[in-house]
C-alpha cells in the first residue's frame, strides 16, 4: 500500500474552497483522509492510500487535475508527493504549484 499526499496551501488562492474540492474528489469515488497541519492551519494534507500508485495518479490527473475547476485550483495551491520504494526517504514529487520545481515520474 502506498500513500499519495496532496498537500494544500489554501492561503495561496481563496477563490475555491476545500469543501468544493473534496466534493469533486469524492464524486470520482476517492475518499482521502483529511489532515490539517497542526502548526499551520492553512496547510491541509489529503492522504490517499492505494495499492497501485500509477493507476491512481493517472486517474486523478485525468478526472480531477486536467478537467475540473478543482484541478485548476489544485495546480495553484497543491504539492503532490508519493511514498517511494523505501517510504518517505525517497518520495516522488508528482506535482507542485511552483512550475520551476523538477517533478518525478511514477
Amino acid at each position: 500500500m502506498k500513500c499519495i499526499i496532496v498537500q494544500l496551501h489554501i492561503d495561496k488562492n481563496t477563490r475555491y474552497t476545500l469543501k468544493n474540492c473534496l466534493q469533486a474528489i469524492r464524486a470520482i469515488g476517492r475518499y482521502p483522509e483529511v489532515e490539517p497541519e497542526e502548526d499551520n492551519p492553512s496547510i491541509i494534507n489529503l492522504n490517499f492510500f492505494t495499492e497501485d500508485a500509477v493507476i491512481f495518479w493517472a486517474d486523478f490527473q485525468q478526472k480531477i487535475l486536467n478537467s475540473t475547476p478543482c484541478g485548476d485550483w489544485l495546480k495553484e495551491v497543491a504539492i503532490v508527493v508519493c511514498e517511494g520504494e523505501y517510504g518517505w526517504n525517497d518520495a516522488l514529487l508528482l506535482a507542485h504549484y511552483d512550475d520551476s520545481e523538477k517533478l518525478d515520474l511514477l
